[in-house]
Parts: C-alpha cells; structure tokens; sequence
C-alpha cells in the first residue's frame, strides 16, 4: 500500500517551503517546519518519510491511503509565464462586448459567495473540455482583453482577481480560445494572485506583477 495527495488538494514549493491550497475548504495552509519536511523528503522519492512524519502527515489529512505514485507531484504547468498582452495594447472595446463583460464579472462575484471553489474550478474544466478551438484566436482574445481593461476603468481590479479571471476565462472558452486560470502564491510574506494565460502570455495583468507567484493551480 502506497500514499497519494488527498483529493482536491494542491501544492507548490514556495521558496524553501511547501504550501497547499484546500480547493474545497477554500484556504491556504503550511506544514509545520518538521512535517514539511517530511514531505519534501517523499517529492521525487521512492522512499517513504519516517514513522514519525508520515503519521503527522496523515493526522493532517494531507496524504491518505493510495497509490506511492499519484498525486504527489507539486503544480507544473505546461506553460511559464513570459510576457503580458497589456504591455503592448491600447484597450478599446463596444458597448456589446462591454456589457458581456460586465455580465461575466457580476456572474463570477455572486457565485463565489455561495458556490464552493472546487466547484467553479470543476465547471471551468467542464467547460474547457467542451470548448470548441478557434484558429484566429488572437482576434477573440485582443477583444476580451479590450473589454475588461475598458471595463478596470469604473470597476476596481484591487481584491478582485479571482473573480475577474473567472469571468475571463470563461468569456474566451466560449469563444473556442483555450486559456488556462492560474493561481500562484509568494511567501514571505504570504500572498495568492490569479491570472489568465494563454500558453506563455499573460492576459489580464502585468507580467511584474505576476512574475515573483508560484503557480499552485493550473486549470
């Protein structure tokens, strides 16, 4: 019998530390020194933590009985950051496009007080999955980013880029343009960001603003 990452639980390596993201109970959390170590120590490993360790980390819920194989691997996504769209455009957008925005913004806020995160985060996979691909996808997503750099005008980015990347992403699914929500987290303080790349680029914030995040979640 081997060990696996307990369902809808992610992580990523922070700095010298490992931090998880609970997608069901919507938190951030951090071992103690001793047990993350323990972890660490099962990362890329055959071997197993001691006694002492692996009993913590199963206390803990974040391990459970499973395959030594699954889950146990820290968030890689098939495309790093490199670049941002905004650096190079001057936002423009119609009052339909605009108003669709708007639309999807107010959509993502009020779901995210009575919808679990998981869920969302299982929709949006849904949705990709159903997601017809666009061969002139730049077009679409110049549009979109147009939109809802227009629309930062008179709504507040700050605090928002969780529900705001939503709405993105789901804005630019629906046009058949397969993009990617990511969450990244820094330490050292703590902090969580989110964000919508398309491969390698950045489409709804600077990339300086992006850069020193950890992705935790790819979706």
């Amino acid at each position: 019998m081997g060990f696996q990452l307990r369902e809808d639980l992610h992580f990523c390596l922070s700095g010298d530390r490992v931090v998880f993201l609970d997608l069901r109970a919507n938190r951030y959390f951090a071992l103690p020194s001793k047990v993350d170590q323990a972890f660490q120590a099962m990362l890329g490993s055959d071997s197993l933590a001691n006694d002492d360790g692996m009993n913590a980390l199963l206390k803990l819920g974040v391990i459970t009985n499973g395959a030594r194989d699954e889950g146990l691997d820290p968030c890689a996504p098939a495309f790093l950051a490199a670049d941002s769209i905004l650096d190079d455009l001057s936002p423009h957008t119609t009052f339909l496009a605009l108003a669709t925005t708007l639309l999807a913004m107010a959509r993502a806020e009020a779901q995210l007080r009575f919808v679990r995160l998981d869920q969302l985060v299982t929709r949006l996979r849904v949705l990709k999955t159903r997601s017809s691909q666009r061969v002139d996808a730049a077009h679409a997503i110049r549009d979109a980013v147009g939109s809802f750099a227009v629309m930062g005008r008179w709504v507040s980015a700050r605090d928002r880029c969780l529900p705001r990347s939503i709405a993105m992403a789901r804005v630019l699914l629906a046009r058949g343009v397969n993009v990617n929500l990511v969450i990244g987290v820094a330490s050292r303080p703590f902090r969580a960001h989110c964000w919508v790349q398309h491969r390698q680029t950045v489409l709804n914030d600077r990339f300086e603003n992006i850069a020193n995040f950890t992705p935790i979640l790819v979706v």
